[in-house]
């Protein structure tokens, strides 16, 4: 029966001589673990978001067995180890307003997509999202320091530009297949561009548009804080190579 059996909670002295007019309660045949954490996340995204649409359809009756077929737009999830997990969230453009909430129960999130809303605050933790791939939080206005994402070792492409953040941009060395990363049009990032010359899989990064970012021609100059190939242009130019582009 779709996983769950039910087990009454007294064992009876004989058998029941009437037959239950209708069916019992499910019960899970093992406590719920990130099963029930993901419909109970859903929720809270419908109303923290004001998430309409066929969002209607998520109830607090939801549980993980229902989130695969309801087609909730934007939202994609994964049967890993018998729970239906959150693996991918895309909700760009949707004039969302608020913050951004705890991620971190979300350990087998891919991607997140965000772009284009009206999210205010601080980029939450997702270092416990280690399967993370792709985040894309760019042209909101979110603003304090880009977090740590070191042990984000999965992931390709981070996108946080057109934002308010302040601070320094943060080391990037340990996320080796790191591709496409974005930090232009943050006004207010200061210090210098880290190095990331430890990031060979570097296709594209782009820091313009940072006007209290220093040192931005010697950085340049200095071809030991980029892998080998990579073109650096200061400013926007109307064509780029193929190849490794950095744009400062």
């Amino acid at each position: 029966m779709n996983g769950f059996t039910y087990s009454p909670t007294e064992t009876p002295t004989k058998a029941p001589t009437k037959v239950p007019t209708k069916a019992p309660t499910k019960v899970p045949t093992k406590a719920p673990t990130k099963a029930v954490e993901t419909a109970t996340f859903l929720r809270l995204l419908k109303s923290q978001w004001g998430l309409t649409s066929d969002w209607s359809k998520l109830t607090e009756f939801t549980v993980d067995s229902d989130i695969s077929e309801m087609g909730l737009q934007g939202v994609a999830v994964e049967s890993i180890r018998g729970s239906w997990v959150l693996t991918g969230l895309s909700l760009g453009y949707k004039g969302i307003m608020g913050q951004i909430p705890d991620f971190s129960k979300n350990t087998a999130l891919k991607q997140l997509f965000l772009r284009g809303n009206k999210l205010t605050g601080q980029i939450p933790d997702f270092s416990e999202c280690v399967a993370l791939e792709s985040l894309n939080l760019g042209a909101n206005s979110l603003a304090g320091t880009i977090p740590d994402f070191s042990k984000n070792i999965a992931l390709v492409e981070l996108n946080l530009q057109t934002n308010e953040f302040t601070g320094q941009i943060p080391d990037f060395s340990k996320c080796l297949v790191l591709e496409d990363v974005h930090f232009g049009n943050n006004k207010q990032l200061t210090g210098q561009i880290p190095d990331f010359s430890k990031n060979i899989a570097l296709k594209k990064l782009n820091t313009y548009s940072n006007w209290k970012l220093t040192g931005i021609a010697d950085w340049k100059d200095n071809t030991a804080n980029y892998p080998s190939g990579c073109t650096v242009f200061i400013g926007l130019a109307e064509s780029y190579p193929s190849g490794c582009i950095i744009i400062i």
